[in-house]
């Protein structure tokens, strides 16, 4: 046997226990990415339209899956010396970063984080070296190679991929579990926070297809339920907010209505505040507003928080219809503030 081809049978034995090494934990842990997505659909998001963002997540996890197949038989096909699994190789090969390619097209943004070059990396070299191959692979081989190269190979491209996936599950993980201990959750938007005790409300319905990116609760109790409020909305931008800029076009459009439309318009405070460690910024004032005939003079009281973290902005308003009711009211509302939490 000349030089050249036991080279060639060296190199062809590494390419195929680097299909099998890589393809079977690609298999498995792809499995469960599709049960996790499953449980994951089934108790978040019962009665609410689905996040397409998990929808591709989910088409992502199912190509990996088949990705993963492609790779077991085609090192069965090498080892039977069975040209048309070359084919197999280069098609399972190429998936995960054509997968990840059309779902950064059709989402408007871009994937590929460390958890998904991890995966795809190893999958392109296996590809390239496929390629390299493709007219030297014997059409009867009987490759075999050592225990040592084997393991070696093995837990090179399984702690690979494996980093790959911790990498991306264990965030989401994370989010999952810090709202998830939460009283109440809007896992569509992403956000969620323990509401004042005793106060009812919840998600209030805007119409549409798209789930309500809107809750409002109160204190109960008839004489206060329509005077006192509390209302959170708000979801992902697509670009991190400037929260001075935001706060300061609120505050000329508050005080150029008001000092127009109502009475006694005064700014209590603004600022630059934290909420649970986020970066908010916080408006307070008050006005009074008069009935049609000059009878009846409402005092109003209002704080504004504008909290984001990352490309998600969130709105509270805290309203009190009367005055008084505002210092009532107003630590029971910070107390709740405190766990508000953006995933």
């Amino acid at each position: 046997m000349s030089e050249g081809y036991k080279n060639l049978e060296k190199q062809l034995r590494i390419l195929r226990i680097a299909y099998l090494s890589y393809g079977i934990p690609l298999t498995i842990l792809s499995i469960l990415g599709i049960i996790m997505v499953y449980l994951t659909i089934n108790f978040n998001y019962f009665m609410q339209p689905i996040p397409i963002l998990l929808i591709w997540s989910a088409i992502l996890i199912a190509i990996y899956l088949v990705s993963g197949i492609l790779m077991i038989l085609t090192y069965f096909g090498l080892k039977s010396g069975i040209k048309i699994t070359r084919l197999l190789g280069v098609i399972g090969c190429s998936m995960p970063i054509l997968s990840l390619v059309i779902m950064s097209f059709m989402t408007g943004g871009y994937h590929f984080e460390i958890a998904h070059l991890l995966i795809w990396i190893p999958s392109m070299s296996i590809l390239l070296s496929t390629l390299y191959f493709w007219g030297k692979i014997p059409s009867n081989n009987n490759l075999k190679i050592s225990k040592k190269t084997k393991k070696i190979i093995s837990v090179t491209l399984i702690a690979i991929l494996i980093s790959g996936i911790l990498l991306y599950l264990v965030p989401n993980i994370q989010k999952s579990m810090a709202l998830d201990s939460l009283d109440y959750v809007n896992y569509y938007y992403g956000w969620g926070f323990n509401p004042p005790e005793n106060w009812v409300g919840g998600t209030v319905n805007q119409g549409g297809d798209s789930p309500s990116a809107y809750a409002r609760f109160h204190p109960p109790g008839d004489n206060v339920s329509n005077d006192v409020w509390l209302d959170i909305y708000g979801g992902p931008i697509g670009k991190s907010p400037n929260l001075e800029k935001l706060a300061q076009e609120r505050l000329n459009d508050i005080q150029k209505y008001l000092l127009n439309n109502t009475k006694n318009f005064s700014l209590i405070s603004y600022g630059k505040r934290l909420i649970n460690g986020m970066e908010a910024y916080e408006i307070v004032y008050y006005w009074e507003s008069v009935s049609e005939n000059n009878s009846n003079v409402t005092k109003n009281k209002q704080k504004e928080i504008y909290v984001a973290k990352g490309e998600t902005l969130v709105c509270v308003v805290f309203y009190v219809y009367h005055s008084e009711y505002y210092d009532l009211y107003d630590s029971v509302v910070e107390k709740s503030l405190s766990s508000f939490t953006i995933s």
